[in-house]
């Protein structure tokens, strides 16, 4: 995430109020910077400076303090007050050297370090400054003769040592680095620097386990030190390992309460651990100590978007960026909250400015393809450019890696399936999963999970169960992950995210397995040409859509994925019209798929339907100005706010059991709630739009029977609703009959839907042993 700026000044703590001595401010400020506390140590500097004027080393310090939070502008204006005032300094040299290396301008750092070592030759920070200079510039055999001679001249400096560490490193000698760098913390190791260098020396070479255990050592040795205890707290949540970082910040926060900065970034641990309470309530303190520390209002605008409170998270990632213009991460949520709310031009607006100051993160095409699928606007072909587009600009880069696969190629040998998912905990996936994974024929498949999980569930629990093997992929990059898939033998790799959040696409873009395919946890192409098939049926993806896929569409001959009831759904109700009088439509759907379209079919059956209702419900729906701007949306079709019923029950049995008829979204379908309408008797109207995403509710219709209910255009949707609404008797029977239907259905046929994709599975992987689909055949640029 990104580091916050020092963007404002903390209240003056009483401890440095007027009476403080000069001395006692600085040695005050300077205390607060070792911690990282820039803001307040600013503040204290600055109340010196208000006191005395004149007070260069007050100056040079505040100029150290903007150097620590890498504000080289603000630095150079602080450091030529104190020139000014202390005009013959060696400090001031020194940090002036600091702001031209921070400038790049090389040649002048190195001028002025050579300057401040003449003034002062056993300054170790100053011959520092000359050896990062000369790095800096390429000089690496001058670094090396300038830190040799300051090491004659002072052999116990631990801060020499470190410098010499950077000149083998830049001469690619870690080891010499590394054993300078233990000598330094051997000889201070109540010194936290030395410690934090062992650590990053350690990231440097990738041994990232061995940097977290390094800074372990020195939390040892340092238990009260905040800059420890901080590092190591961030190391750990960027790494993820997400406990333990929770644990670590917190307890950093209790040393250091009024680090602003730090109680933010317990905040984004706490968001990362999935606690989002405790997340809102760290970032609303972290903004109570400094209102303009853009990453609190970032992990606020995180913490009210993992609560359905979208319109909250938009004002909070909003004062981020007016704070941060450049804050990535801030932009990227930004323009997924506002994909949530259905803005989907502002959104990619939003993923556009995201890209500008990142063009190599991934995540922002991902998010950007998601939010096309739900384009209101664009035609399949359109979309789908977006999706060739993203295979050409990130998928292409994986290529590099492709390496030929030396799997057994007997077609009838028992082949081992590897399923990548982030979801196996309570998601809606659950319901669709589970019934796979328990019929698999265990003869014939031997089933390995690459499974991203932040906090395990029962669920995951009996995910465990369901797997002979089972492996954690959350501290796994995508090399470590692809390598891991290879040495695993996986004979056909199954994506079940493609680019919904935390995702391995890059994975399945390295090609780690012969035989790749997505299925069912996106609806549509995920626009990899390395990935070989989309599992799917002919309702949802016609025979004519193909050139829609990157991937090639293999046809089910059935439903391409069984539904689960969950078992706490209880009974289906009367038809509630009978008892009421009035019809009672429904969506279940989140904001993001009701558009100028919908409302504007909705409207018109409303208004052909004298009396009825819509209720709308879903998490999208517990703001009041969610509430607010969609009745607005209706008003403008002079349906009156009576008639909605908004809000958001969880689970959402009982409105089922209180509603009437259905309605599906276009031009991306519901999802789960359409095999819950079903199951709890209540009929819904789909339109067959875009493949696939929006013909998932003709595929579920198809199979169960009523295909009657599938309108080809948004006036027959009208037609189709307005006919189920006028003939309550057949819409009671059908509210009695629906269940029955759908559980005698091949939507629920369990078994029968396992057979039929383990010998898609089967047929693919005879596919490849007869030659096809070869990676051989596919490398650009040769194998690694």
């Amino acid at each position: 995430m990104t580091a916050a700026k020092l963007h404002t000044l903390a209240p003056v703590p009483e401890t440095l109020s007027a009476g403080a001595s000069e001395s006692t401010r600085h040695a005050a400020a300077l205390a607060l910077r070792d911690q990282e506390r820039y803001a307040e140590a600013a503040t204290a500097i600055m109340t010196s400076i208000r006191l005395n004027p004149a007070d260069g080393h007050a100056f040079a310090i505040l100029a150290d303090v903007f150097l620590a939070n890498q504000q080289p502008q603000e630095a150079a204006v602080a450091v030529e007050r104190a020139s000014a005032l202390l005009p013959s300094s060696a400090l001031v040299r020194r940090l002036r050297a600091q702001i031209a290396i921070a400038q790049e301008e090389f040649a002048t750092a190195v001028r002025l370090a050579k300057a401040a070592v003449k003034a002062s030759p056993r300054d170790a920070e100053a011959v520092a400054v000359l050896i990062e200079a000369h790095l800096a510039g390429g000089a690496v055999e001058k670094a090396r003769k300038a830190i040799e001679t300051a090491i004659g001249k002072l052999p116990e400096n631990v801060l020499l040592y470190r410098a010499r560490a950077s000149v083998h490193q830049a001469e690619d000698n870690p080891e010499a680095a590394l054993e300078d760098l233990e000598r330094a913390a051997a000889l201070a190791p109540d010194e936290a620097g030395s410690w934090v260098a062992i650590a990053n020396h350690y990231f440097k070479a990738g041994e990232r386990d061995t940097a977290i255990e390094s800074l372990r050592r020195g939390v040892e040795h340092l238990p009260g030190s905040v800059p420890l205890h901080h590092t190591l707290g961030l190391a750990c949540m960027n790494l993820n390992h997400f406990e333990d970082a929770g644990n670590i910040l917190a307890k950093t926060v209790t040393m250091a309460p009024d680090f602003a900065l730090l109680r933010a970034q317990y905040a984004q641990a706490q968001m990362l651990l999935q606690n989002h309470g405790a997340a809102l309530q760290a970032a609303d303190e972290a903004i109570r100590l400094d209102p303009k520390l853009p990453l609190a209002h970032f992990v606020r605008g995180m913490a009210h978007r993992r609560a359905g409170q979208s319109a909250e998270s938009r004002t909070s990632l909003e004062r981020a960026i007016a704070l941060s213009p450049d804050f990535y991460e801030a932009h990227y949520f930004l323009g997924n909250t506002l994909t949530d709310l259905g803005e989907i031009d502002a959104a990619l607006q939003c993923f556009e400015r995201a890209d500008t100051i990142s063009p190599e993160n991934a995540a922002t095409e991902s998010a950007r393809l998601y939010a096309l699928n739900y384009h209101p606007a664009m035609s399949a072909e359109a979309v789908y450019a977006a999706y060739k587009s993203f295979d050409e600009r990130v998928g292409a880069r994986h290529r590099t890696h492709w390496r030929p696969h030396h799997n057994d190629p007997l077609p009838e040998r028992k082949l081992r399936i590897g399923y990548v998912s982030p979801d196996f905990i309570r998601h809606s996936s659950q319901r669709f999963v589970e019934p796979l994974l328990e019929h698999h024929d265990r003869e014939a498949f031997e089933l390995f999970a690459y499974a991203r999980v932040v906090r395990p569930d029962g669920a995951t629990a009996a995910y465990k169960r369901q797997f002979d093997h089972w492996c954690d992929t959350l501290r796994l990059n995508d090399k470590q992950l692809t390598d891991r898939i290879r040495a695993d033998e996986i004979d056909i790799l199954v994506d079940l995210a493609a680019h919904t959040a935390n995702s391995r696409l890059a994975v399945f873009a390295r090609k780690p397995a012969p035989v790749s395919v997505t299925w069912m946890g996106y609806g549509t192409t995920t626009g990899l040409s390395a990935i070989d098939y989309y599992l799917t049926d002919p309702y949802s993806t016609p025979e004519w859509s193909d050139h829609l896929f990157s991937e090639k569409p293999w046809r089910l001959d059935g439903p391409p994925y069984s539904f689960r009831p969950n078992p706490s759904m209880g009974e289906v109700s009367p038809l509630p019209a009978l008892e009421r009088g009035y019809v009672t439509f429904c969506t279940l759907s989140r904001s993001i798929r009701i558009n100028h379209r919908t409302v504007r079919v909705w409207s018109d059956i409303l208004h052909r339907v004298p009396g009825s209702r819509l209720a709308i419900n879903s998490k999208t729906f517990t703001e009041p100005a969610m509430c607010d701007a969609m009745a607005a949306h209706f008003a403008a079709h002079d349906i009156g706010r009576d008639r909605l019923e908004m809000g958001f029950s969880s689970p959402p049995w009982d409105t089922l059991r209180s509603v009437d008829i259905g309605f599906d979204c276009f031009p991306h379908n519901s999802g789960t709630t359409l095999f819950e309408n079903l199951y709890m008797g209540v009929p819904y109207v789909t339109l067959a739009d875009r493949p696939s995403v929006g013909r998932l509710g003709s595929m579920s219709l198809a199979y169960c029977g009523h295909p009657e209910w599938i309108a080809k255009t948004e006036d027959e949707y009208v037609e189709i609703a307005v006919g189920l609404a006028s003939d309550l008797g057949r819409l009671s029977e059908l509210r009695q009959s629906l269940r029955a239907e759908t559980s005698a259905s091949p939507l629920m046929d369990e078994a029968g839907v396992t057979r039929k994709i383990e010998t898609a599975y089967r047929e693919m992987w005879r596919a490849w042993c007869r030659g096809e689909n070869r990676i051989e055949d596919q490398m650009e640029g040769g194998a690694e």
